[in-house]
């Protein structure tokens, strides 16, 4: 009996994608001389292998030549996500830390965290031990480390301004009649 030649499979060009959330199926061609295992559909980031494998080693050949296993790799890349902030914030002393508003998400809605580090200077060199409290300018990076299905986020530069307080100073009559007694002004608050 002759050797028997058999086409090589191949991955889809459409095989690799990125994290998205959905299911991702790869389709290798079927042939009655080989067997297809591995992993073949996935959600997740990461890079899966497909082996096939002759059924029968002695009557049937690769085309090209050889009987080894092929090994096939697809890959799921992670998404990138991107933080969203204004580059200047500010709010007024109230006594309490503050909070600068940025927002991240993942390609589903999935909640992902913003990390915020805070700076006593534009040049990034004296970090801060939290949020501020006091009236002043303070600058905050925004990063996201990333994880098993996304990617760091690019970092994101807030300028955050603590304003003081606007008080308006009580006022009183401009002017008093003089009439020889002794006269109270009313202060009233404004």
């Amino acid at each position: 009996q002759a050797v028997q030649s058999i086409v090589k499979p191949a991955l889809p060009e459409e095989s690799n994608a990125t994290y998205d959330g959905q299911e991702h199926i790869v389709t290798i061609a079927q042939n009655d001389a080989y067997t297809v295992t591995g992993t073949l559909s996935a959600t997740v980031a990461g890079t899966y292998t497909i082996a096939v494998s002759l059924k029968d080693t002695v009557f049937t050949e690769w085309e090209g030549g050889g009987t080894n296993v092929i090994t096939l790799q697809w890959t799921i890349v992670k998404a990138t996500p991107v933080i969203t902030a204004e580059e200047e914030q500010s709010a007024e002393y109230d006594g309490e830390a503050q909070a600068v508003t940025a927002s991240i998400a993942g390609v589903n809605g999935e909640e992902l965290t913003v990390t915020v580090t805070w700076y006593a200077d534009a040049a990034h060199e004296n970090v801060l031990g939290g949020a501020p409290v006091d009236a002043g300018t303070y600058y905050a990076v925004l990063s996201y480390a990333g994880s098993d299905n996304y990617n760091a986020a690019q970092s994101v530069n807030v300028t955050f301004t603590v304003t003081k307080i606007k008080v308006t100073a009580p006022s009183a009559p401009a002017e008093v009649t003089y009439n020889g007694q002794e006269q109270t002004a009313e202060v009233t608050d404004n």
